[in-house]
């Protein structure tokens, strides 16, 4: 096999994968993060969970994919998975585009865990909102352990990485990809650098570069949403829920905030929540 010089941009958990799985098929590889660390944006923020084809009976192929994938993941990271608590999907009663029968012959089909939630749980939904509770079966994963034991993995596996670098470019030039990248840091332009191969691996950030590149852009839909805290029964405090429904919440409505239309629930959240944790213009309150 003809080693390559390969590029993978993007430090997720993605790219930190195929980072090692490139460098030990013999390529010499390199793996650009604009953070200053791993794992720090979708990887990190978006719910952790490890799916196993509940998500998507809008998509056979993508649940099947999931149901197949977990096992494979759950064996090669045990270590940093979370399989300690009970998992419910509620299926919306009203504007939902799926009903509680279609999903159970969705999971049946997928070959999904998929059986009618206990009482203790189903006593706490409204009836006239929620057709139906199910107990199912999925994980979710400890990022920070899961960031530590692929970064130990890939420099295990000989990749060389950059943090605070944001590439900006590729172009092709005499048969090469040119790479054009920038320190954050140092507040730089570094040295154009030549590779066989790149791979973006960006997921929300995956335009920018093709853009800059002078490539035409992949068609994306991008929306806003907003995460409400709040505070759950006892009975639910240790199991997540998914509320399967085609109507969206958006930032604003009728002109109006969450905290606007909701002042108990920021004034609870004020009180109850004393410490906050701001990062790229989102706000995490905690005890």
């Amino acid at each position: 096999m003809i080693s390559k010089k390969i590029l993978i941009i993007g430090g997720g958990f993605f790219g930190m994968y195929l980072s090692e799985y490139f460098a030990r098929q013999g390529h010499e590889v390199m793996l650009s993060e604009k953070e200053d660390n791993f794992m720090q944006r979708a990887s990190y923020v978006n719910q952790a969970r490890v799916h196993n084809g509940y998500h998507y009976p809008r998509s056979i192929l993508t649940a099947l994919r999931s149901r197949v994938s977990l096992p494979k993941f759950y064996e090669e990271f045990r270590d940093c998975i979370d399989d300690t608590f009970d998992k419910y999907y509620l299926i919306s009663n009203i504007q939902s585009k799926i009903s509680a029968h279609q999903f159970e012959n969705f999971c049946s089909r997928i070959g999904a865990v998929c059986e009618p939630a206990p009482h203790k749980i189903t006593s706490l939904v409204d009836p006239h909102y929620v057709e139906a509770v199910f107990t199912t079966k999925e994980f979710v994963f400890n990022a920070e352990k899961l960031m530590q034991k692929m970064l130990d993995r890939i420099g295990d596996a000989g990749v060389q990485y950059h943090l605070n670098q944001k590439v900006q470019s590729v172009r092709e030039v005499n048969g090469k990809l040119l790479i054009q990248a920038y320190s954050l840091i140092d507040e730089i332009e570094l040295e154009p650098i030549e590779v066989d191969e790149v791979f973006n691996c960006t997921y929300s950030m995956i335009n920018q570069v093709i853009n800059d590149s002078g490539l035409d852009m992949i068609p994306l839909k991008h929306e806003l949403t907003e995460m409400a805290l709040v505070k759950v029964p006892e009975v639910l405090s240790h199991s997540p829920a998914i509320i399967y429904s085609s109507k969206g919440v958006h930032f604003k409505i009728d002109g109006r905030s969450m905290h606007e239309r909701f002042p108990e629930l920021k004034n609870f959240i004020l009180e109850k929540y004393t410490k906050e944790q701001c990062k790229y213009e989102y706000c995490i309150r905690y005890l």
